[in-house]
């Protein structure tokens, strides 16, 4: 909450030990550039609860998969995504997960290799990434993330002439979203 003075104070604390707390730590590492130690309270977290319906369960695979991705693990990190998507889709989180999946399929399209052994970045993933922009679109239909993600993968078809491929999207683009501003 922003104050008086103009500084932001906590509009509460969860108690020390609590699901909520663990939340909040690991979003404040998180914050602060320190995700391996977010992932230390996250892990074993998530490892005792993943068996119940925990209703924290989406928050936790979020911030862990966002850890991943500061630690440069990003195709780890759609495991954590995936899990969101695919078993709370009624969740706040999955959105979110879908517009973190949506990111790391744009590094995919711009060239960002695949880490092979967990090292080195010499597989390519292009098709993972069109793969994951089809994903969004099929997640979101008729959202503006959605219509983003076609226009995406229509331009980048075009960019790497595939232009049949180009043409194709290009075609969807235009029935799904005729009033769009990239519709021309």
């Amino acid at each position: 909450i922003l104050d008086e003075s103009g500084e932001f104070t906590p509009a509460s604390t969860p108690e020390r030990g609590t699901d909520e707390w663990v939340m909040a730590e690991a979003a404040r590492l998180i914050a602060e550039d320190e995700p391996g130690e977010a992932r230390q309270l996250l892990d074993p977290w998530i490892e005792r609860n993943e068996s119940e319906e925990n209703a924290w369960l989406p928050r936790a695979y979020l911030l862990r998969g966002d850890a991943k991705v500061m630690q440069r693990e990003e195709y780890q990190s759609l495991y954590d995504y995936e899990m969101v998507i695919r078993e709370f889709p009624a969740s706040e989180e999955y959105e979110t997960a879908v517009l973190r999946e949506m990111d790391i399929a744009q590094r995919y399209l711009d060239g960002m290799k695949r880490k092979l052994w967990g090292l080195f970045r010499i597989e390519p993933a292009r098709r993972l990434g069109e793969e994951l922009m089809i994903r969004v679109q099929e997640r979101l239909p008729g959202s503006r993330v959605s219509e983003e993600a076609a226009i995406r993968l229509a331009e980048h078809y075009y960019k790497t002439r595939d232009l049949a491929l180009a043409k194709e999207m290009f075609d969807i683009f235009q029935r799904n979203y005729p009033d769009s501003e990239y519709a021309k």
